[in-house]
């Protein structure tokens, strides 16, 4: 194999082992069904062909109290997926808001 070979062959290998890079758009917070929780949904996008597990942050912000609350989960993405993601987060009564992240690798 000659260098100019080896080199397509490793620039395949490099993009084949990057992981997904995850967008997060059209979040959403609602009461959940489950006492005592609000239910978070957000579509997250791997925008590259890698495949693996990100680490979602859930920051709810209450509106009138400025009190927050924090929460994580990992999500499995395959390459170009759009997820739909949802997650019901411990919280008192409130008028929360919310912001997701998703970052890769996870933390």
């Amino acid at each position: 194999m000659g260098p100019r070979a080896l080199t397509v062959v490793l620039v395949a290998f490099v993009a084949a082992c990057q992981g997904p890079r995850p967008s997060v758009a059209d979040v959403r917070v609602a009461p959940s069904p489950l006492a005592g929780r609000y239910r978070v949904e957000a579509t997250i996008t791997n925008q590259s062909r890698g495949e693996g597990q990100v680490d979602v942050q859930i920051h709810l912000r209450d509106r009138d109290s400025g009190k927050t609350v924090d929460d994580d989960r990992d999500l499995d993405l395959r390459g170009h997926e759009a997820a739909h993601f949802t997650a019901d987060v411990a919280a008192p009564t409130g008028n929360w808001s919310a912001d997701v992240t998703a970052q890769y690798p996870p933390r």
